[in-house]
Order: structure tokens, then C-alpha cells, then sequence
């Protein structure tokens, strides 16, 4: 089952007071849907 998910922010604001990077927190079935394992890093740009 896929749940839906939040982006939270993390490390240093720009001098516009914005985040660059987040975490995304994910269950095991939810990295084996995405093809993913456990400690695998992906970069994604929005």
C-alpha cells in the first residue's frame, strides 16, 4: 500500500528564507514499489 507523503524541509535557507533540500520518509513496500532499497539515494528535482 502506498501512503501519501509530505516533503519536509531540511538544512540551510537561502537569503530568500527557502529550503533546497528535503527528506521524504518511506515505508518498506513503499521503496520496493519505486524500485528502490533501503539506504539508495535519489536526486529529483521539482
Amino acid at each position: 500500500m502506498v501512503r501519501k507523503k509530505k516533503l519536509s524541509p531540511s538544512g540551510a535557507k537561502d537569503d530568500n528564507g527557502n529550503y533546497h533540500n528535503v527528506h521524504l520518509n518511506l515505508h518498506e513496500d513503499e521503496l520496493e514499489v519505486a524500485g528502490m532499497d533501503i539506504g539508495d539515494e535519489r536526486q529529483v528535482f521539482l
